[in-house]
């Protein structure tokens, strides 16, 4: 597995999941498997997100074999639990042949930003 992550010319990284993590991406943690959403949140999304060095984060989905729900959801939801901000978020830019995958890491996060905004007291 290749963790090294390269910056190009544009401050852009690009993180190709089958290649980079594994074809077989699956689970929250460590207890549903080895390729799990937790893992690869914070081995690779986190440290390129937070970089203030690189200006935009590409994930390639393309050539998974599967990909589970609970790997996106906790891989890009995770990232607001995580306490990332909305411009490192936004960040992501996620490349993939599967439209519905867009959509539903799209929902991920969308998600995560309504319960963490729930759970924040209102300023008076």
């Amino acid at each position: 597995m290749k963790t090294a992550m390269q910056i190009d010319a544009d401050h852009i990284v690009t993180i190709v999941v089958a290649e980079q993590y594994s074809p077989y991406p699956m689970g929250r943690d460590n207890d549903d498997g080895k390729y799990n959403g937790t893992k690869f949140r914070q081995r690779f999304l986190i440290p390129s997100l937070t970089d203030d060095n690189i200006t935009q984060v590409n994930v390639d989905l393309n050539g998974l074999a599967l990909t589970g729900s609970s790997f996106l959801e906790e891989s890009f939801g995770g990232l607001v639990r995580e306490g990332l901000s909305k411009e490192q978020i936004d960040k992501l830019n996620i490349i993939t042949n599967r439209q519905d995958l867009i959509i539903e890491i799209t929902d991920y996060i969308e998600t995560a930003w309504k319960e963490r905004n729930q759970m924040q007291p209102d300023s008076e």
